[in-house]
């Protein structure tokens, strides 16, 4: 996730035992995802803040639907969201694959309000092709209450409201990640916005590379590619 990197060694070694030995008792044929751990990941990312206030209030983008290596109990993912980085709240929507028998590839949104209460949301309906591009959006309702986007030539998709308990964050970010030691990339991102309090929403490059190094120059579209991982 976006926001999640801040997690200690033992609670992701704990997670890490637990999944193991849940899969050896339900076999190979059962996938385990509840709110999943993102251990690696890379993100292009746009930081605004100013005189000790965060300015960002939404986030939009298109990017590719990502196809890379799966197990069962893994997925990668090629989120799209916003997001304080080292703490809580993040809020993304974004593509995501997981593989059991035969592999699926949909829009899903997860987030973790202020107090770190969060899930994800997996819309299996909402089917994507892998490596096509697809528009993802998350931006502010009210004072707290901000909103995901789903949008493909069918028209936009709401995925979810949620209240974060703040009214902006740091970054706005777009990037790829692998959930459970998974593979990650290649992802495009392209047309990167972020919003400000005004509502103005303004294209951007990223101005810091959040997670992982492995992120190409910012081109003319505002679109970046993240390696594979």
């Amino acid at each position: 996730m976006i926001g999640r990197i801040n997690r200690t060694l033992s609670r992701v070694l704990f997670c890490s035992v637990l999944v193991f030995l849940i899969l050896l008792v339900i076999g190979p044929v059962a996938q385990v995802f509840a709110k999943p751990s993102s251990l690696s990941n890379t993100f292009g990312g746009k930081k605004v803040r100013k005189n000790g206030m965060s300015k960002v209030h939404g986030v939009d983008a298109y990017a590719t639907t990502p196809d890379s290596f799966t197990v069962i109990g893994q997925a990668t993912a090629a989120p799209v969201g916003i997001t304080d980085w080292v703490s809580d709240p993040f809020f993304e929507a974004g593509a995501e694959k997981t593989c059991n028998i035969t592999c699926s590839y949909y829009a899903y949104t997860s987030w973790d309000d202020v107090f770190g209460n969060g899930d994800q949301i997996n819309r299996t309906d909402l089917v994507l092709g892998p490596n096509l591009t697809y528009r993802y959006k998350v931006f502010d309702l009210s004072a707290n209450v901000f909103e995901s986007q789903f949008c493909s030539g069918n028209g936009c998709f709401v995925l979810h409201d949620v209240n974060l308990g703040l009214v902006a964050v740091d970054y706005a970010a777009a990037g790829a990640e692998g959930r459970n030691g998974a593979n990650y990339g290649p992802v495009d991102d392209s047309y990167f916005q972020w919003k400000n309090q005004p509502g103005n929403w303004a294209y951007a490059c990223y101005n810091q590379v959040l997670g992982n190094p492995g992120i190409s120059a910012c081109g003319s579209t505002y679109n970046w590619t993240i390696d594979a991982h």
